[in-house]
């Protein structure tokens, strides 16, 4: 029955996906074009300071990228921000442009950690917050918000309380800004997310709530970390939905972990990022899972990304 079901995804897949410029997956999707920044999140506003933020930005010789970055979260006007730079002991300019980043909601500091994982829990740490509906977030320092993002995520909680943590569409960029894709999301779907690593982490938000129940990031990971809490999140029954507007930029470009991973399947090698995920594939669906499940699963969220940017195309948003 699965095999059937799987020459049918494929059928599907070759028909849908294979000539379609719009694929989950697949980075460097058309020639370098402008970012259009008017295609953020939209929604009614909320009330000037009624949702509290903390953003951490791990950063590690980043500069060419982290003025970007940060502020992209500066400028998204938001009074309750609160935002923390864990940067690794840089040797290159970073230092330098977070010193000339004077910002109320700012706070930094500059020394050698123990990877990512550990930068992102540094940063949370020293902007610490009580109040369990606070929303939180991580982008990384190559990565930027879209404008309006933060405003669209406050409305979306308040409106939706039983909602504890939501991811949305991503754009990708190059080395300079310029745009190269656009991954559309399906819907969420939990039984996918236990086979496939597709959100993307830029546009993901949570409530303190979830992030204090599950214990924040496993420091096991350096790679698949966010795909982790994702799961630990579902596990522990939080909702988690996706939202149809697009929240953040994805930067691909030579100097960052997912670049190195996919040369790296290309070129038939398994590196730190793919023992991560077989260790997490393992752990939720056991040591002898069937590994058709991957291909149903793969080709089902590519499938409907690609149904669903057709709509969007169509000017129909769900």
């Amino acid at each position: 029955m699965l095999d059937r079901l799987i020459g049918v995804e494929e059928a599907l897949w070759k028909w849908l996906v294979s000539g379609y410029w719009m694929q989950i997956q697949t980075f460097a999707q058309y020639a370098p074009t402008g970012l259009d920044p008017s295609i953020g999140g939209k929604g009614p506003l909320c009330a000037a300071g009624s949702t509290k933020f903390l953003g951490v930005t791990p950063s590690l010789n980043q500069g060419p990228y982290l003025h970007s970055a940060v502020r992209s979260v500066l400028e998204q006007g938001m009074p309750s921000l609160r935002y923390f730079v864990a940067d690794g002991g840089s040797n290159d300019d970073s230092v330098a442009i977070l010193q000339n980043l004077s910002s109320p909601e700012l706070a930094w500091d500059s020394f050698p950690d123990d990877g990512q994982a550990g930068a992102i829990a540094r940063g949370f740490q020293r902007i610490s917050e009580s109040d369990a509906d606070t929303v939180m977030f991580w982008l990384n320092a190559d990565d930027m918000l879209l404008p309006g993002a933060l405003a669209f995520v406050a409305s979306f909680f308040r409106h939706h309380p039983a909602v504890d943590v939501l991811y949305g569409h991503r754009i990708i960029i190059d080395h300079d800004g310029w745009e190269i894709g656009r991954w559309i999301l399906p819907r969420h779907h939990p039984e996918a997310l236990h086979w496939v690593d597709y959100i993307p982490q830029e546009t993901l938000f949570w409530r303190k709530r979830a992030w204090d129940r599950v214990g924040g990031l496993s420091q096991r990971f350096q790679f698949a970390m966010d795909w982790d809490l994702l799961l630990r999140f579902q596990q522990a029954g939080f909702r988690i939905v996706r939202v149809p507007y697009f929240l953040a930029s994805f930067r691909y470009h030579p100097g960052q972990k997912t670049f190195f991973h996919m040369k790296s399947r290309e070129g038939g090698t398994r590196d730190r990022g793919e023992i991560e995920i077989e260790r997490i594939r393992s752990r939720e669906n056991g040591c002898a899972y069937d590994a058709r499940y991957i291909t149903h699963y793969g080709l089902k969220t590519k499938i409907f990304g690609s149904l669903y940017s057709r709509l969007l195309e169509l000017g129909i948003r769900i």
